[in-house]
């Protein structure tokens, strides 16, 4: 029987290019940090809507430290971060004596050539030297591979490596013999990839939970309170009348669907497959089962819920076919999620847990969060590679702001209305099903066309084919529907900015610098 060495070294396999990621810059890893780091000055410079500040909280100084969780043992992992060689001579680096003239190369930078070969060339490489052995063998480069080339066709086998041999040679199943032993290998990059894959929520990352709830509340409630002035809430008691509370365990989803796939990252699999791998992945970015078809797909699925009584004026609705993606199954293990984003198109949203719990961590729009930087227009946003490392970056910077961000934890049952343009981040703390849906109200509709007209929209406009005409289409939908609906809805907004322009008697004559009066005769 052929080894895996042979399997992998097959002249067949072609070249694949590895999708390029950044990683933030970060702070000198330690295992056993003992210091507290200062905490970066990244308080944003506030315009637009003013709310009311929260005092500051006298907190205590936090124990620094990681968790990791019980599947994982530091001792497993062969290579360590650079803060252990501080008091080591450099020269102790495995790294740079097995990697010849390219150890001048960042760690980044030779895993990105690394991304250009295939399988086969990968595996050659893995013999040349242990630190190739180390670099080779990064799950990442072998995840890449298997989406490539076995796209959602795939059995998760433990790692993306024996995945990718199991599924290119199935019949020289991987043989899992003793690993070459690794000491002394020194590198951050590495060792914060490892360390976010298997890191614990710190108890100080869920312990804040300063959003709103409410519970029975009207629609009219709704509006004047919260969907009105743009503000989060988590509602409680939606969806008691769900069929999906009840029936939708994995077991029964996976009945149900059958040879159906669904959209998990950029390929397409089955629930049985995708399951086999959430029951077992732990890495840094697990893929996160996110399609916005599954009503048509299963229809069952699509008449196993109810847009809750707050959400079901939605404009959008009137372009029929042609509307721009609005709803989506969310199905992920724990340490999935969705790092920092605006929801597409100006819409608001709403997000119903049916199983598990989800952490939460709003901004509003005008304090872009720390470590996202958005580009000018818009189009695109820079963040860190995966959502435990912003945690443990950018977190605690903002700890000390006086407008900290908005966060819960939405657990099973529970709603999260989240507004037009606030800023979000979701993990999965545990394994979760979720429904969410983006809509148009007459709130939100202004915002949405205005959008929808940017000079750019090409660029910005998403989950539909035809993003030039969208705002021609949707502006005469809506002209159509509600005759003179818009013009009304911009005369109240001009007024609304009016009176909040225009002074009182004792603002006109006081001058607010002096803090005294002025006369104008």
């Amino acid at each position: 029987m052929p080894s895996v060495f042979h399997s992998l070294t097959s002249p067949h396999l072609c070249r694949k290019k590895l999708k390029k990621r950044r990683r933030n810059p970060t702070k000198t890893l330690t295992l056993n940090p003992s210091r507290k780091p200062p905490t970066p000055n990244l308080e944003p410079q506030v315009s637009g809507r003013e709310e009311a500040e929260e005092p500051l909280e006298e907190e205590e100084e936090e124990e620094v430290g990681f968790k990791l969780r019980p599947s994982a043992s530091s001792r497993s992992f062969a290579v360590q971060p650079l803060g252990n060689l501080f008091l080591l001579d450099p020269c102790a680096n495995a790294r740079n004596s097995g990697l010849g003239a390219l150890r001048v190369l960042s760690d980044e930078l030779l895993l990105d050539i690394l991304g250009l070969l295939c399988g086969r060339d990968v595996a050659v490489l893995s013999a040349v030297s242990r630190s190739f052995y180390v670099f080779a063998g990064h799950e990442p480069l072998w995840k890449n591979l298997v989406l490539e080339e076995l796209k959602g066709d795939f059995l998760f086998d433990g790692s993306w490596k024996s995945t990718y041999v199991s599924g290119i040679a199935p019949r020289s199943a991987p043989s899992h013999g003793a690993a070459i032993t690794i000491r002394n290998f020194y590198s951050d990059y590495l060792f914060q990839s490892w360390l976010c894959a298997n890191l614990e929520m710190k108890p100080e990352w869920l312990e804040r939970d300063n959003i709103e709830r409410r519970r029975g509340i009207s629609v009219e409630e709704f509006v004047e309170s919260f969907e009105e002035p743009n503000r989060p809430v988590l509602l409680e008691g939606c969806l008691e009348s769900w069929p999906a509370m009840e029936k939708w365990t994995w077991e029964q989803l996976v009945k149900v669907c059958g040879d159906v796939k669904f959209a998990a990252g950029p390929v397409e699999m089955t629930l049985e497959r995708y399951f086999r791998y959430a029951d077992s992945a732990r890495e840094e970015r697990p893929l996160y089962l996110f399609d916005p078809n599954f009503a048509k797909k299963v229809p069952e699925m699509g008449s196993d819920y109810e847009v809750p009584v707050y959400f079901r004026e939605d404009l959008f609705s009137f372009l029929g076919e042609e509307r721009p993606d609005y709803r989506w199954v969310i199905i992920g293990p724990a340490g999935s999620g969705s790092s920092f984003h605006v929801d597409p198109n100006s819409t608001s949203a709403w997000n119903a847990v049916i199983k598990g719990s989800k952490k939460w961590v709003m901004f509003p729009p005008e304090i872009v969060p720390p470590g996202v930087h958005p580009s000018p227009d818009g189009a695109e946003v820079a963040c860190p590679v995966s959502i435990m490392e912003w945690f443990m970056n950018f977190y605690g910077a903002c700890k000390n702001w006086k407008r900290r961000p908005i966060e819960c934890i939405c657990r099973t049952g529970e709603v999260v209305f989240v507004p037009n343009g606030w800023w979000h981040l979701v993990i999965n703390l545990e394994d979760s099903v979720a429904i969410t849906q983006n809509y148009v109200s007459r709130r939100n509709l202004l915002n949405v066309l205005d959008f929808l007209g940017r000079p750019n929209a090409s660029e910005l406009v998403s989950g539909t084919k035809d993003r030039v005409n969208l705002y021609d289409k949707f502006r005469n939908a809506i002209d159509a529907a509600f005759p003179g609906t818009i013009d009304q809805l911009r005369q109240k907004a001009h007024e609304k900015m009016t009176q909040k322009k225009k002074l009182t008697f004792w603002e006109s004559v006081s001058d607010a610098n002096a803090g005294g009066f002025k006369f104008s005769f």
